[in-house]
């Protein structure tokens, strides 16, 4: 979920609410990060966690929330009965947004150009990913 972060602990209230959703049931992670950011490209969700996430701060594990009995995780007791399980929420926005450095990156139409000259440069296969 990418979000405009209007406060401190925004991120942790926008994942619960996500995992308080009826949908919610059927999700065992949810992971935050600021509109920078492209929630459906892995590689900058990754990103965003390993350059914004303190893990004692930023992460939560909760336990005996409500799962779904289709589970396969779950003991075979849990798949027949209350389904409850453990959830984990990444809050991967800026800390203190308003002192964090923001990210500097070259114009589109330039990483576009590099993009497609990147073969000629003789540096090896371009990842296609970069911002």
């Amino acid at each position: 979920m990418a979000i405009d972060k209007l406060y401190e602990g925004y991120g942790k209230m926008v994942g619960l609410a996500i995992f308080g959703s009826p949908p919610g049931r059927h999700i065992k992670q949810v992971t935050v990060v600021d509109d920078d950011i492209d929630p459906f490209n892995p590689a900058e969700v990754e990103w965003a966690v390993a350059t914004r996430v303190q893990p004692h701060r930023d992460i939560e594990i909760m336990s005996g929330l409500t799962g779904i009995f289709l589970d396969p995780s779950l003991p075979k007791e849990e798949q027949e009965g209350p389904a409850r399980t453990s959830k984990i929420l990444i809050d991967a926005t800026r800390y203190d947004a308003k002192d964090f450095a923001r990210v500097c990156l070259p114009a589109r139409d330039v990483m576009a150009q590099v993009d497609k000259d990147w073969e000629r440069y003789g540096i090896g296969k371009s990842s296609g990913n970069r911002q």
